[in-house]
């Protein structure tokens, strides 16, 4: 199994991901529910907590596996977001803004872990 070495740090897809986590924990103690709230910021946080853990794996397909977890987290958090959006719940919050963001960063680990996979 070949391992190719990554620094997270350097990956665009964890600077933009760790971004979008600092900027929803800007505003999640204003979102209400609670419950909803603590999903938000564990969907928020586990995107690049994911590709950190993974980072740090023995092979390329660990990696990936990570990267997966990742991308189902950012997933989530564009739903979360969207319902809050929806219900109009954070008006003076541009959550479209996030939204886009938080699938564009989707859009690009689907393509890493495409990379990863041919590795």
């Amino acid at each position: 199994m070949k391992r190719t070495r990554h620094n997270c740090e350097n990956l665009e897809i964890y600077k933009r991901s760790l971004a979008v986590a600092v900027e929803v924990m800007g505003f999640i103690d204003l979102v209400k529910p609670f419950r909803l709230a603590e999903q938000i910021a564990a969907s928020a946080v586990s995107v690049p907590s994911n590709i950190a853990e993974g980072s740090e794996r023995g092979t390329d397909k660990e990696y990936r596996r990570f990267i997966e977890y990742s991308s189902g987290s950012s997933s989530e958090l564009a739903t979360q977001l969207t319902v809050l959006k929806l219900a109009d719940r954070l008006p003076q919050i541009d959550l479209g803004k996030i939204i886009k963001e938080t699938k564009e960063i989707n859009s690009m680990m689907r393509k890493f872990m495409n990379r990863l996979e041919k590795n």
